[in-house]
């Protein structure tokens, strides 16, 4: 059952990713849909796993969190990027999107919990 929860999840997330990816263009030559799927990845990570909307349901925890968001975000697609642009002389773009990246998706993380959290109440 867990296998199923993980791949029916992993399905999801790769179409949600495909689609996004579909809606932001790449014309500029900035990943800008990378790190868009890969900063709302962390966010919803971060807001599913903090609070208790998944405590008891082993199995939607898998299917959402390994599934769903671990087919949705991507650091490997994030990496071959970085390396392209530095590949093709972009060196400014590559440290902007790997501080974007980096920053973002803690921030997004940390965003994510707080709104759990009620804000450290």
């Amino acid at each position: 059952m867990e296998f199923f929860a993980v791949g029916i999840g992993g399905a999801v997330g790769a179409l949600l990713r495909f689609y996004m990816s579909s809606l932001i263009s790449y014309d500029t030559g900035f990943p800008a849909a990378t790190l868009l799927v890969n900063i709302v990845g962390c966010f919803l990570l971060s807001l599913l796993l903090s609070g208790p909307i998944l405590k008891g349901k082993p199995h939607v925890k898998l299917a959402l969190t390994t599934g769903v968001i671990g087919s949705f975000t991507t650091f490997s697609t994030f990496s071959y990027e970085t390396v392209t642009l530095i590949q093709n002389g972009f060196l400014k773009w590559a440290f902007l999107y790997i501080c974007l990246s980096i920053i973002g998706g803690l921030l997004s993380s940390y965003a994510g919990y707080r709104m759990v959290d009620g804000g450290g109440q």
